[in-house]
């Protein structure tokens, strides 16, 4: 006798062990038969092929939309084909233009151009249709509504997402999320908040949200990148550790091998030396570096890193190094103080001997190779010759000038007559040369006119080069000169009355080891 019993609610194409056993009324229950494997066929109902699309950038006024859709499980016996249909909407019409593409599985890429299209999937069993869905593709630059403010959190490996629905009343949103840019997963939901399960392991995750209205979906918003889950801190590695005598500069890294690496908190460095206690110091997540204080000089020294994350912590490998026993530091100091003191008397020693050289090139007259000269009065810059006057005398005074004869030829006086006579006596250098104070008129005596000048300033002496000397022609002592130069005669001018003009003097000076 057999009994019958259905079994409601069943999986399409899945494999179910089905096993019997019975009692009676009153008695205990038997043992269960021989299992039996039942696979269940596909029930139509339960297709559901949820059609979602994903469109990439544009390009050359081309865009690549991937299709996807849920595939009817594997494991259904019969044979299933997909297609894929595009529907251009132009402006002002309907759907003109039909595009058919044969897929053999999800996803399915085809191209679409700027305006808005509807892509039609249908499925066939035995060239028999089977089910059929459609997504909205909207155009390029369409204005469409779209979610804001789109936040995720990561728990145990879930991801938790949410976000700020539209103004316009919307039929739910659709969420989909990708850790590899080539294989999604997508869901829809009726709620602003959603779940994220079954996730990679330490792989980050791209996430958009997009609302779906009657027949058109809105734009999506993308969610900043999150780990489903997060590793320990990366690998760390001492970089660089520069010693000195009581202090020592320790510089380290920190690469991660994993993209969801979690991130550090702090690190503590422990050192110690050979025969000491460990010591540590502990700075913040941000740092790389760090100086050790108070080390003893001259002694070996071990340093490891440890860093702290929320999921973990993770150790470098320990190094040595040993300090200085004087500071490097305080060498390099002295050495480049003392190159700058070396250079700054160097440069201090040329300079002085640049200036010596130029005061002992500098040309210095001898006073005991030149005689004073009378320098123009303030009446010869008036035009006039001033002479030698006293109140008592005429208007002519008589004045014994001395000019050592050097060369051959005679100076000349701008400006005035010469005189007939010349005097061939000689009157020693040394002897002052002027008319007595008691009017008494020595015994050789030269009669001179004063000098009338057309200029306001003439010359009294000339060099032999004609340029201006302030200095007169002398000789040395033991020097005598054989005749004295001409006389002049200058026309006689109005007596005023000046104060006394003084006589010069020759010196002969550093002659002879003399100094007078």
């Amino acid at each position: 006798m057999y009994k019958v019993e259905l079994i409601e609610k069943m999986e399409s194409c899945c494999t179910y062990k089905v096993s019997v056993r019975c009692a009676l009324v009153k008695a205990p229950w038997s043992d269960w038969s021989q299992e039996k494997t039942v696979l269940t066929k596909l029930n139509e109902s339960d297709i559901q092929l949820q059609l979602w699309r994903k469109v990439a950038k544009q390009k050359n006024g081309v865009r690549k939309v991937h299709a996807m859709w849920r595939e009817i499980p594997p494991t259904c016996q019969d044979t299933f084909t997909y297609a894929i249909k595009q529907i251009a909407y132009k402006e002002h019409t309907t759907g003109v233009s039909y595009t058919d593409t044969l897929c053999s599985s999800s996803p399915c890429v085809v191209d679409v151009n700027q305006e808005a299209h509807r892509i039609i999937l249908t499925v066939f069993r035995n060239e028999t249709l089977l089910a059929k869905d459609s997504v909205y593709v909207p155009a390029v630059g369409q204005s469409l509504p779209q979610v804001t403010e789109v936040q995720t959190s990561t728990m145990e490996g879930v991801i938790l997402v949410s976000w700020k629905p539209p103004v316009q009343p919307v039929r739910g949103y659709m969420i989909d999320w990708t850790h590899s840019g080539n294989q999604y997963n997508w869901k829809e939901s009726k709620y602003t908040n959603t779940s994220l399960i079954d996730l990679l392991d330490k792989k980050p995750y791209n996430i958009t949200v997009t609302p779906l209205f009657d027949n058109k979906t809105g734009y999506g918003t993308e969610a900043l990148q999150v780990c489903s889950t997060v590793g320990d801190p990366g690998n760390i590695t001492i970089v660089n550790v520069q010693a000195y005598d009581k202090s020592a500069n320790v510089r380290w890294d920190t690469k991660s091998q994993e993209v969801c690496s979690d991130a550090v908190i702090n690190y503590t460095i422990f050192y110690s030396a050979q025969k000491g206690p460990t010591l540590n110091v502990t700075v913040d997540g941000t740092k790389h570096d760090i100086f050790l204080k108070d080390l003893n000089p001259g002694t070996q020294y071990s340093v490891y890193i440890i860093a702290t994350a929320l999921t973990g912590t993770t150790k470098s490998s320990e190094r040595l190094f040993e300090t200085k026993r004087f500071d490097p530091r305080l060498l390099t100091v002295l050495s480049v103080s003392g190159s700058i003191v070396i250079v700054l008397v160097l440069s201090l020693g040329l300079c002085c001997a640049i200036q010596w050289k130029k005061f002992r090139e500098k040309p210095v007259p001898d006073p005991g190779l030149s005689s004073l000269a009378l320098w123009p009065s303030a009446d010869h810059q008036k035009g006039i010759c001033q002479a030698f006057t006293n109140p008592s005398e005429s208007n002519y005074d008589w004045v014994y000038i001395e000019e050592l004869q050097r060369t051959s030829n005679p100076p000349l006086a701008i400006g005035c007559n010469p005189a007939i006579e010349q005097i061939e006596e000689y009157t020693d250098p040394a002897t002052v040369l002027a008319p007595d104070i008691q009017n008494e008129k020595p015994a050789e005596l030269v009669q001179t006119q004063h000098l009338g000048c057309s200029e306001e300033s003439t010359a009294l002496i000339s060099s032999e080069n004609g340029t201006f000397n302030p200095y007169r022609s002398q000789g040395s002592v033991e020097t005598v000169p054989a005749k004295m130069s001409k006389q002049y005669k200058c026309l006689p001018a109005k007596q005023e009355k000046t104060a006394p003009v003084t006589v010069y003097v020759t010196l002969n000076m550093f002659e002879q080891g003399l100094g007078q």
